[in-house]
């Protein structure tokens, strides 16, 4: 009797508090969705079996566990709104004769109600979210479709299992709350005026200052090696800088304001600046959390969706010929091989294949070590003959030495790490030459030079070799097993059909595009809750004040002001923090894209622009909605004066 007394008020303050409810239902159902979704297609039987679809699945496999934590996360902060908006209503309860006890048991009913939703609608939604999406990333990968109904156990066990850890947390989180805290001081503490905001100069001098080491080293490292080691570096003092000027900085600067009469005074502005700096001041984490999502969601869309839509050019650089062969030699110093008998040993198979090799392009690579600060770098070292052969240029660096090929480097001796030796760096080439695209695969992860082999310390040898044939008869597997079973003296390492090898390269930028996409969809979920709840939660708190004004003699046309001037301010002010971010950002990105093999800077700056322009109407569009909601809790918000 008494668990459907507690049942019943449970439902009863659910649906009295729809405005808050509803969004914690349905951000539950869509996070019960989409984790079943991704965890589904990550261990997707189908999906790991066709060609190139192991990439995309090793890639899903990291992104889900990105999830699991976001999820958790994300819980989180529904379930602490929804506390914030219950105080009073909890306070009534307290006054009504229910201890705490009884709340917490309200509180467990309201949790498996909303737990129980999110598994009934979650995961139908999960399983045709996974079709769909399983259908797309094919498509995406160029794959085959596979047609059919098909459920993940699996999926489904994880789904189940973690959003119950996640609302057992939330309880276990809901009793710690409800024990600290006296519900009948919560009642009364809406009546209580705002306390004196105090001006954190020295924490809003450190955020602007951790802002700009964030944008220096954003803008100053060229290395792209370099750039992706120090990237999350540059990002944490980004975030660090966000947030205490989110929270110190904005009310520091309404301070400022505050000081300027011809500014402060007119009543224009007199109501929205003294406000606003409250408003600033306890929606600064809210504010802060948005435009650091929104800058998560403009570079991952961005960054991952420039690789995919330059990756047909970037493959037919990487490999310009139909057949590419990589070989070692010089293991031994018995080993007498060369690059040109490595060739011949192909040409035979070739022949042998019944066919012929046209367009053939080779060259040697050595790969060193060398000491940079406090860590190793490697260094590709292509032979300057077939540089010289291939892009006709009359490079000659004398014993010892290398010229840096792809990007500009002042001359330096480097200090080798796996050799006793020095290689020294006699001139550079600012750009990697058209007909030298193919070697743009190795600054990826450190720098390219040109020099002669023979005359630089011993190193095995790596024969790179690529070639067409006249017809369009796939003749891998003949020339591989010729070349594997016919008492070949050298170790081949690889062979293949660069198609084959174009489409693995193409089913793992495809997964990062998916996971880019797929994250990027989730943090505008969650921007849009923080919004709509930032302005429901607001839209309660400034009821009575609005109702007090109306009462000292504004009219609704100025309550609108007031209200237009805080949200636009509110709403914009992220966005408007997520565009100097991705800006300032874009330099830093572009180096590592570079080292992914993407060198179209100016497409890379049209997709990012593109992006931010869908975001921001995107963004436009919560604002309109939710900003009526805000107006009409406030500003019509009926007197009790009024009969």
């Amino acid at each position: 009797m008494q668990h459907a007394i507690y049942l019943k008020l449970a439902l009863q303050s659910l649906k009295k508090n729809y405005r808050i409810s509803i969004p914690f239902i349905g951000g539950s159902i869509i996070m019960t969705a989409m984790l079943y979704a991704i965890v589904s297609l990550a261990y997707n039987p189908g999906l790991g079996q066709s060609f190139g679809g192991g990439y995309i699945q090793m890639m899903m496999g990291f992104g889900y566990r990105i999830i699991l934590l976001f999820v958790l996360i994300f819980m989180f902060y529904l379930n602490s709104v929804w506390i914030k908006n219950r105080t009073q209503e909890n306070g009534l309860f307290a006054v009504l004769g229910l201890n705490k006890s009884h709340l917490i048991r309200i509180q467990f009913y309201q949790l498996v109600v909303i737990f129980f939703c999110s598994l009934v609608a979650g995961i139908p939604l999960g399983i045709c979210l996974d079709k769909l999406i399983y259908l797309l990333v094919l498509k995406i990968a160029h794959l085959d479709p596979v047609f059919g109904f098909y459920f993940s156990w699996y999926g489904f066990r994880i789904t189940t299992l973690w959003m119950g850890l996640c609302f057992a947390a939330l309880f276990f989180w809901s009793i710690y709350a409800t024990i600290r805290t006296n519900p009948l001081e919560k009642l009364q503490q809406g009546k209580s005026g705002e306390r004196a905001i105090k001006n954190r100069w020295i924490l809003a001098l450190l955020g602007l200052v951790s802002l700009v080491i964030g944008y220096g080293m954003a803008i100053t490292i060229t290395n792209p090696m370099e750039a992706l080691l120090l990237f999350f570096v540059a990002v944490f003092f980004v975030v660090v800088g966000t947030y205490l000027l989110f929270m110190y900085g904005t009310t520091v600067l309404v301070s400022l304001l505050q000081k300027n009469r011809r500014l402060y005074y007119p009543p224009a502005h007199f109501i929205s600046i003294s406000t606003l700096k409250y408003r600033l001041k306890q929606n600064a984490a809210a504010l802060a959390n948005i435009a650091i999502l929104s800058t998560m969601v403009l570079v991952s869309l961005s960054t991952t969706l420039a690789l995919v839509l330059t990756l047909d050019e970037t493959n037919n650089q990487i490999y310009p010929r139909q057949y590419a062969m990589e070989a070692v030699i010089g293991l031994t110093p018995e080993d007498t091989s060369s690059k040109q008998s490595v060739i011949n040993e192909v040409q035979a198979a070739v022949n042998n294949a019944g066919t012929t090799m046209t367009n053939p392009l080779s060259y040697l690579l050595s790969t060193y070590s060398y000491q940079y600060g406090n860590s190793d770098r490697p260094l590709y070292v292509v032979d300057v003959e077939s540089i010289n052969e291939i892009a006709g240029t009359s490079l000659n660096p004398g014993p010892g030495q290398v010229i840096v090929i792809g990007k500009a480097t002042e001359p330096e001796t480097l200090t080798l790490t796996d050799n006793t030796g020095t290689i020294e760096i006699v001139d550079s080439i600012d750009k990697l030459p058209e007909e030298l695209r193919f070697l743009q695969q190795y600054p990826a992860a450190g720098t390219l030079a040109a020099g002669h082999l023979d005359t630089l310390p011993p190193m095995a040898q790596n024969v790179h070799l690529m070639f067409d044939t006249p017809d369009s008869v796939d003749h891998q597997e003949v020339i591989h097993n010729d070349l594997m079973n016919n008492g070949s003296n050298t170790s081949i390492l690889t062979f293949g059909n660069t198609e084959s090898l174009k489409q693995d390269v193409f089913g793992m930028y495809s997964g990062m595009l998916f996971i880019g996409v797929y994250l990027s969809a989730l943090f505008i979920l969650t921007v849009i809750l923080i919004l709509y709840y930032k302005q429901i939660s607001e839209g309660i708190e400034d009821k009575g004040r609005f109702t007090i004004m109306k009462k000292i003699g504004l009219d609704s046309g100025q309550i609108k002001k007031v209200i237009n001037d805080q949200v636009m301010l509110m709403f914009f002010l992220p966005l408007g923090v997520s565009l100097l971010h991705i800006l300032f950002a874009f330099p830093m990105l572009t180096r590592i894209l570079s080292g992914m093999n993407m060198a179209n800077q100016n497409l890379f700056l049209i997709v990012m622009l593109a992006c931010f322009v869908i975001f921001a109407l995107i963004y436009l569009i919560i604002y309109k909605m939710t900003s009526r909601t805000y107006y009409k809790l406030v500003a019509f918000a009926p007197s009790s004066g009024r009969k």
